[in-house]
């Protein structure tokens, strides 16, 4: 049960960490999407 939650946590800390670069870019537009690309 331990493992299995911190594998969970690992990939929501990788998908976290893989959406840094587009949340960095500049700031969001209303649809959620960074106005500068």
């Amino acid at each position: 049960m331990l493992d299995s939650n911190l594998q969970a946590l690992q990939d929501f800390a990788l998908a976290v960490i893989d959406e840094i670069p587009s949340i960095a870019a500049g700031p969001l537009d209303h649809a959620g999407y960074p106005i500068y690309t």
